[in-house]
């Protein structure tokens, strides 16, 4: 897994301070700590995909931006990912999640696909809550996934759906799990 084969410090560093916003600022809007933001704007840290959609809304912008390599590239019709690609280029987060954001670089469409690979015990303890919609498809392993107070179990092949502003984690039962999630 690597630690930062999507290098986005840059474009946040550019955006918060187009804004006129201290770190401290984006710190109280995301709930995430000035150190961790410091960390992600150096390209040390990636943010989990719930971090990633608050970052951007806080910024005014959208996590296609935040993502795409190149600023101001017109966004692809197509694009396909081999699986060699995605499953090589995970993206460990802060939370122990290894990522990887399918067609980053679609800036104009209204969901982001990312794939989630991750094994027990590498899973630090999390809250999310973010606007939208989120979709889980099991690809392969058992998950936890819990939403506001209730646990649901997932297996290959389940999928579960849900309003995102709910507190909620993901938490593997098998020793490895990989999942897609759609956020909306």
């Amino acid at each position: 897994m690597k630690n930062g084969g999507i290098k986005i410090g840059g474009r946040l560093r550019a955006l918060r301070q187009k804004l006129g916003c201290t770190l401290d600022d984006v710190a109280k809007e995301t709930g995430c700590s000035v150190s961790l933001l410091s960390k992600l704007e150096n390209d040390k840290a990636f943010p989990s995909a719930g971090m990633l959609i608050r970052i951007a809304k806080t910024l005014g912008t959208s996590i296609q931006t935040i993502l795409e390599e190149e600023e101001g590239k017109s966004s692809p019709e197509v694009v396909l990912t081999p699986r060699e690609k995605s499953e090589g280029n995970l993206i460990k987060t802060e939370r122990g999640f290894g990522i990887f954001p399918y067609a980053g670089d679609q800036n104009d469409s209204k969901f982001q696909v990312f794939l989630y690979s991750v094994k027990k015990g590498d899973v630090r303890a999390h809250s999310e809550a973010h606007d939208g919609w989120e979709f889980l498809f099991m690809i392969e392993g058992a998950l936890c996934v819990r939403i506001e107070d209730i646990k649901y179990t997932l297996k290959t092949g389940d999928t579960i759906s849900f309003n995102s502003n709910s507190s909620h984690e993901c938490i593997p039962l098998s020793d490895s799990a990989k999942y897609l999630i759609v956020f909306a």
